[in-house]
């Protein structure tokens, strides 16, 4: 049906119920220009967890937008970062995000089930997944404590920062880590169950300094606080953009890394704002932002910009993902369940 049969049929409908006037010429240019005014603008929600936050401030949201005007649209972002946990929370209790990036994919079910998700949101590119890492150690300049591998985070009177498991998802990677290298025979103890939860119960008993998201407990490490870090390999690869003199300790064995990306479909479409978020959320996966968030220390998930950054991301001798542990609901209970850490002395 062409669009004005459809409105000489509302019309109709609209004088036969009585009390309906067509809009003067004048009042319909004004809707129409109030309309395309709207269009032109739009402002779109966004949130992600915090080790994402510079990639997105200044090189990510800036490029699309950039790419948006040569179009004549102009888009503007309200934005919350925060540890993944805390971001999922968050949204499902009123950030009405738009489009939203997670430190794993735990955060996204728990949106599905509240219906501010789809079920089929694995259908994105790469299965959602925008950006990988690994879980590496930081430590100082020169490593005067001599930490080598997992093992060492277990000797008395070493001091380790990490973030807070409650909130960060970042801090849940870093538990998943330690437990799985040592179930998998890499932290100089017996390659099972008890002896593996054992063993994170000594490295977390070594813990100075717990913060809520990933980037605020690295920054603590970047000032000061503690001899090693346990994190995300992007956040030292940011560091030395920044100039600071940390290095870098890839493990023997470690996790890899996957954050996913997930339209807020509840959101989108109360806000009317589908085709931009849409539009935001495939940029993601194309090859310029794929090169942006390699530059900004993150393993790409374009096959051809992996390749062409191979050499800023060294291979474990042991890399692993989550299903090594029986997946996200398993992982969880598993280095929950370790017997309860003593705080160091």
């Amino acid at each position: 049906m062409s669009r004005r049969r459809a409105f000489a049929i509302c019309l109709a409908s609209c004088l036969l119920l009585g009390g309906c006037e067509p809009e003067p010429a004048a009042h319909r240019s004004a809707s129409r220009n109030r309309a395309a005014w709207k269009r032109a603008r739009v402002e779109l929600a966004f949130g992600a967890f915090s080790a994402t936050r510079e990639v997105f401030d200044a090189q990510l949201m800036p490029d699309f937008a950039k790419l948006r005007r040569q179009q004549g649209q102009q888009i503007t972002f309200t934005k919350v970062y925060a540890g993944s946990e805390v971001l999922t929370d968050t949204i499902a209790s009123g950030f009405a995000a738009d489009v939203a990036l997670f430190a794993h994919s735990r955060d996204i079910e728990s949106l599905v089930a509240a219906g501010l998700v789809r079920e089929t949101w694995r259908d994105a590119p790469k299965g959602g997944i925008v950006c990988r890492s690994i879980v590496v150690l930081a430590v100082r300049k020169g490593n005067p404590k001599a930490i080598r591998d997992w093992s060492d985070l277990s000797r008395p009177g070493l001091a380790i920062v990490t973030p807070d498991p409650g909130s960060s998802g970042g801090g849940i990677w870093n538990l998943c880590a330690v437990y799985g290298a040592a179930l998998r025979g890499h932290a100089g103890v017996a390659a099972e169950d008890l002896a593996a939860r054992e063993f994170l119960t000594r490295v977390e008993a070594n813990v100075v300094e717990r913060r809520a998201s990933a980037s605020d407990s690295f920054r603590a490490f970047l000032a000061g606080t503690g001899d090693v870090a346990i994190t995300y390999e992007s956040e030292v690869a940011l560091a030395w953009l920044f100039g600071h003199e940390v290095e870098r300790v890839v493990p023997s064995s470690t996790v890899l890394v996957e954050s996913p990306a997930a339209l807020i479909d509840r959101n989108v479409d109360a806000h009317g704002v589908r085709a931009e978020a849409q539009a935001f959320f495939e940029y993601l996966w194309t090859t310029e932002a794929q090169k942006k968030l390699a530059y900004c220390g993150f393993r790409p998930v374009d096959d051809a910009v992996a390749a062409a950054n191979r050499s800023q991301f060294p291979q474990p001798k042991d890399l692993w993902t989550i299903e090594y542990l029986g997946g996200w609901d398993d992982a969880v209970r598993a280095v929950r369940a370790s017997p309860p850490a003593q705080p160091p002395k």
